[in-house]
């Protein structure tokens, strides 16, 4: 089973004084139609990064509007975080080497996490590209499957952005951080 994050209560009053009573009403009843819906958030650290930054705010907002909600970490090698890393590089511009056996690392990885995640959930939300790979393992893909992206690939290198798009294709939607950032590399 991947490790399940704990998160702290919030609630959406809290933002009023930042963002409005009419923005905070708006939010609950945009969520109105995804309450009861089963949902999973999955990355590769409970601390430390962007991503664990955002859904130590985000779960517990989203419980506070009615969606079930679970936040999962994957389980990994270093061999694979040092891979992982190699591919952020890639994917944000850097020139990087990336060879047969760090796309085995990574496979591998991707594998034993899918073994491990359990359960079902209408949204399985796969944060970066640590997890991207889950998917391509599932036997039966229940719920609808989504990637979100954290940071800007226009200038990724095509070697490494191939490679990832691969496993971004099974899934139902991506979501990047600005339109700009969406690669129209074949």
């Amino acid at each position: 089973m991947l490790e399940i994050v704990k998160t702290e209560g919030k609630s959406l009053n809290d933002y009023i004084d930042i963002i409005g009573k009419e923005e905070i009403e708006s939010i609950r009843k945009l969520a109105l139609s995804l309450k009861g819906k089963k949902v999973v958030h999955i990355n590769a650290t409970s601390f430390g990064g962007g991503v664990a930054e955002i859904l130590s705010a985000l779960v517990p907002l989203m419980k506070d509007v009615g969606i079930e909600v679970e936040w999962q970490v994957i389980k990994a090698s270093d061999d694979f975080f040092n891979v992982t890393k190699a591919i952020h590089n890639g994917l944000q511009g850097m020139d990087v080497p990336f060879t047969k056996e760090m796309k085995e690392v990574f496979l591998k990885n991707n594998q034993l996490n899918e073994k491990l995640f359990e359960g079902e959930y209408d949204f399985v939300v796969i944060h970066d590209p640590q997890p991207v790979a889950i998917l391509n393992y599932r036997q039966e893909k229940k719920g609808k499957w989504i990637w979100r992206f954290h940071i800007d690939p226009t200038s990724a290198q095509e070697k490494i952005w191939k490679f990832i798009k691969q496993f971004i294709e099974k899934h139902d939607a991506a979501i990047f951080t600005l339109k700009e950032y969406v690669p129209l590399k074949p």
